[in-house]
């Protein structure tokens, strides 16, 4: 096998400085499990998110995202090994056995076993309040466009369990049903995207979850890239702006859809439409009504979970490009409170 040299500062710079250069620039292997592995030929089934470890140890990556992936472990095996001398940023041993010692408590005192029973109480609520706003919507069709845009927007914590598989086999189910279905988004965009934030959590330049330049900063480096009127008028435009930014999504998730052939998902969009407009119909609601609650829902939905969203990410210390996946995951995504 290579020989590999401990990393260092510079490197740690070089990294740093390589995020505004192309792929190709960077460095085209990783370290799995002690082997630095070949990434030059390497086209990773999930999509460009393996660029992300590209010059670093992506071991702690690895294990989470394919712990239970045979076919993983198998592509792994295939893949060659580097010939050249690689200098890797060092990762802590001492991060790496705490951690898993946590995770081996966590799992022990059952905190990874999915409470299907809690789970779907909170769906029948979710799911009792959007049929609450459709009886409701030829009434007070603004009022329904904000109980219904609440609903969605817990639709989405709802999908987001079933994205991270918190109700073992039903899932991917779960979370098509949510976010198909009842939301009319597709789940695979939102594993997609959300797989890239779990990957880079809290980096600049590489966590997409943290991109709000140039119209909105939430520490001094990203300041330097928003206008000055933009930076004093942010605490009143930005709840506003995320209503009318969740339309964009509208688009580029059914785009997706159609563009990666996912037709389950294009079914479920066009049943989510089918269904709301037949609930509708039969509630009695006009079409101007009908489309009054919807767009009001569609928008609220986007600042109900943007603010959460801002409150829950924003303030979480930022962590740099060469932080290795386990540093970055213990300061942007774990609550050691709890």
């Amino acid at each position: 096998p290579p020989r590999r040299e401990s990393g260092s500062d510079s490197m740690a710079v070089d990294y740093i400085e390589s995020k505004g250069k192309s792929e190709l620039e960077k460095p085209q292997w990783t370290v799995i499990k002690g082997r630095v592995v070949d990434l030059s030929t390497f086209r990773h089934p999930g999509g460009n998110i393996i660029k992300y470890f590209q010059g670093i140890d992506g071991t702690s990556a690895f294990e989470s995202f394919h712990r239970h992936s045979k076919k993983a472990q198998l592509m792994l095996k295939s893949l060659p090994e580097v010939e050249e001398v690689v200098d890797v940023p060092e990762q802590k041993p001492e991060h790496v056995v705490v951690m898993t010692q946590l995770l081996a408590k966590w799992k022990a005192d059952g905190l990874f076993e999915p409470r299907l029973a809690v789970s779907t109480a909170y769906g029948a609520t979710v799911f009792g309040a959007i049929v609450a706003a459709v009886a409701l919507a030829p009434y007070v069709p603004i009022s329904a466009g904000l109980l219904m845009g609440t609903a969605w927007a817990h639709c989405g914590f709802l999908q987001h369990m079933g994205g991270h598989r918190e109700l073992g086999a039903i899932s991917l189910v779960w979370q098509h049903f949510f976010e198909g279905l009842c939301k009319g988004g597709s789940a695979s965009w939102w594993r997609g995207r959300h797989n890239k934030h779990h990957a880079k959590t809290n980096v600049i330049g590489e966590d997409g979850d943290l991109r709000t330049t140039p119209f909105f900063a939430w520490d001094e480096q990203l300041a330097k890239k928003v206008p000055d009127w933009s930076l004093r008028t942010q605490a009143f435009t930005f709840l506003p702006a995320l209503g009318a930014y969740v339309f964009i999504f509208f688009f580029t998730v059914r785009k997706y859809a159609v563009v990666k052939k996912l037709w389950h998902e294009v079914v479920l969009m066009a049943a989510h439409y089918i269904i709301f407009a037949w609930g509708l119909s039969k509630a009695g609601c006009g079409l101007s009504d009908g489309l009054t609650m919807y767009t009001v829902a569609y928008a609220f939905q986007g600042i109900y979970l943007g603010f959460f969203f801002g409150l829950s990410h924003f303030a979480v210390e930022r962590v740099p490009a060469s932080a290795t996946w386990l540093e970055s995951t213990m300061i942007g995504t774990i609550d050691w409170a709890v």
